[in-house]
């Protein structure tokens, strides 16, 4: 037995390549029984010294066992070696894993405690860094959300004031569109004062020219100068038969043009635009005499009325007369309707079959009368002789 543990020691001494023994070494057990436990091979100048006598029989006999330790030996490092390998192998699956979860989240080389020392990571760090990340990713997503939410009620509610304020201003541009209009109506009214000398007469002229609104009129009276009647007999006719061939010219159915005479003053005066009468006439008693005398629905409005006495007045009694027989007679109240005429009666038959204002006039008798037609002055109109005794009285 000393003699097997010398021959170990020496080939251990012999040994170029001493390592130093790990918790890996096993305890081998012998035939004998003998458990030799390596551990921490001493260096060889350490080794002491000694001589082995080999007897010649017993050489052969001492080489099986160093064989079968020198396999064990091999078999060792060969299972060493494996391990290694697993080793580098699981140490290179956890270097890949690591740089998945860097690419997601790369923590900092240090980790400072809650005093504010820094101090080298450790994997316990890892963990918990991971859970702070994905609480961090949470808590972006939420303030994500909440800040979507905030920029749609933004949006929502500029979308309301622009509606609101778009509203307003297309209300306050037709107000201000508006009061344009009305004070362009205002400003349009002018008023033209002038004066002339009446002529008592028309034998001064050698020529006499007549133009109205209807041929009718203007024929009428061509014959009524022919007959020698007065300037102012003939416009006094002129009037009358306006009235008959044009109705829809006199009072507020004409044309947004009137000239008001005052025969007294020897002045008269012209009106564009809206109202019609000046602002002195719509003020004065006459008109609501007028109005009262005549009712609101007849042509014979305060401007016309006022310009048809002045013109009776200047006219004597012989030929008031002869004029009452030509344009108030029975065979005076039937007349040709012309082509303005017919024009306006084809107009009120369609708006609104003829307003109310010019069924006094009409009496319904001129409806659907065309150009050429023979219309028939309503009754009414000359057998009111009230409106006639007034305006032929003898002053």
């Amino acid at each position: 037995m000393a003699q097997q543990d010398e021959a170990d020691l020496a080939r251990s001494i012999e040994d170029p390549m001493p390592r130093a023994a790990t918790a890996k070494d096993l305890s081998f057990s012998f035939e004998e029984g003998l458990e030799v436990t390596q551990a921490n091979t001493p260096l060889p100048s350490d080794l002491p010294t000694t001589a082995v006598e080999v007897e010649p029989g017993e050489g052969p006999a001492q080489e099986a066992p160093t064989q079968s330790k020198a396999e064990e030996k091999v078999e060792k490092d060969e299972k060493d070696e494996k391990e290694e390998k697993e080793e580098r192998v699981e140490k290179e699956e956890k270097e890949v894993k690591e740089e998945k979860e860097v690419k997601e989240f790369t923590p900092r080389p240090y980790k400072e405690d809650s005093r504010g020392f820094r101090r080298a990571r450790t994997t316990f760090d890892e963990p918990l860094e991971s859970a702070r990340y994905r609480e961090q990713k949470r808590r972006i997503a939420q303030e994500q959300i909440r800040e979507e939410k905030r920029q749609n009620r933004l949006r929502n509610i500029r979308m309301v004031l622009y509606t609101i304020i778009t509203v307003e201003a297309l209300i306050f541009s037709g107000y201000l569109i508006f009061l344009l209009l009305l004070s362009g109506i205002i400003s349009s009214t002018e008023v033209m004062p002038w004066n002339y000398l009446p002529l008592s007469t028309t034998h001064e002229f050698k020529e006499f020219a007549v133009s109205s609104n209807s041929e009718s009129c203007n024929e009428e009276a061509r014959s009524l100068y022919i007959e020698g009647h007065s300037l102012y007999g003939i416009a006094f006719a002129m009037m009358i038969c306006l009235m008959k061939h044009a109705p829809h010219r006199g009072g507020l159915g004409g044309a947004s043009v009137a000239v008001f005479v005052d025969a007294e003053k020897k002045s008269c005066m012209q009106t564009q635009g809206y109202p019609r009468f000046p602002e002195a006439i719509n003020k004065t008693q006459e008109k609501n005499e007028d109005d009262a005398d005549f009712g609101f629905s007849t042509v014979l409005r305060p401007g016309e009325h006022d310009t048809l006495m002045a013109f009776a007045q200047k006219i004597n009694r012989n030929e008031r007369q002869r004029l009452i027989h030509k344009l108030l007679g029975d065979r005076a109240r039937k007349f040709v309707v012309d082509a303005d005429l017919a024009r306006h009666i084809r107009i009120m038959d369609t708006l609104l079959n003829i307003v109310l204002n010019y069924d006094f006039l009409f009496e319904h008798c001129s409806h659907g009368l065309q150009e050429g037609d023979v219309g028939e002055m309503p009754k009414s109109f000359v057998d009111d002789q009230s409106w006639i005794d007034d305006t032929f009285k003898v002053k």
